[in-house]
């Protein structure tokens, strides 16, 4: 019993210690900000928060490697379903709005989380595409950052569209543009 409740006070730590990192990095970027005003606002002393991490980027380190093991694990699940890139792309954009604050915060400005490159690696492990040509890794980092791009101004809308709606419309820009740029290159 005494183990979860330790559990249980860690996470809720580290949750906290997220959000106020997060809120921070609302007004400025990461390296801004210092472990004194993470601990500030999140009404902790410094030394339960070296407790946990060593710096302020260890900890921006641990929210990224959160999200991209959940983001994982929704394309993970995406490989069993029938429509698996629509499906993951919708799965993907529905985590992504409910964790919208945190997404525009990683995204914005202040944001140094290069979202573009890990998705481009993430879509090629997705598709397998490791071994094809220059062309299609050149498209893959295209549209990525395409995404990315979409992302951030669909998050910041307010009357949105719905992530299936998205997924799709990103679909057919992908397809089509990957299918006409093998054609133009020779390959296709």
């Amino acid at each position: 019993m005494a183990e979860k409740n330790i559990d249980r006070r860690v996470r809720v730590t580290k949750m906290i210690l997220r959000d106020s990192l997060i809120d921070l990095m609302k007004e400025k970027p990461l390296h801004e900000i210092s472990i004194k005003a993470i601990c500030e606002k999140a009404d902790i002393n410094r030394s339960t928060f070296y407790h946990h991490y060593g710096s302020q980027y260890d900890l921006f380190d641990d929210i990224v490697k959160e999200l991209s093991i959940s983001i994982w694990r929704i394309i993970n699940v995406s490989k069993l379903r029938k429509d698996k890139f629509i499906t993951m792309i919708t799965d993907i954009l529905t985590y992504c709005e409910n964790n919208r604050e945190l997404f525009i915060v990683l995204l914005g400005a202040n944001g140094n989380f290069n979202i573009g490159e890990t998705l481009a690696k993430e879509i090629d492990r997705f598709l397998d595409r490791s071994s094809k040509n220059d062309i299609y890794a050149y498209c893959t980092q295209f549209f990525s950052a395409g995404i990315t791009s979409v992302l951030w101004t669909w998050l910041n809308k307010e009357k949105r569209e719905s992530a299936r709606d998205i997924a799709l419309m990103l679909n057919a820009i992908i397809m089509y543009g990957i299918k006409r740029a093998m054609v133009l290159s020779g390959n296709g």
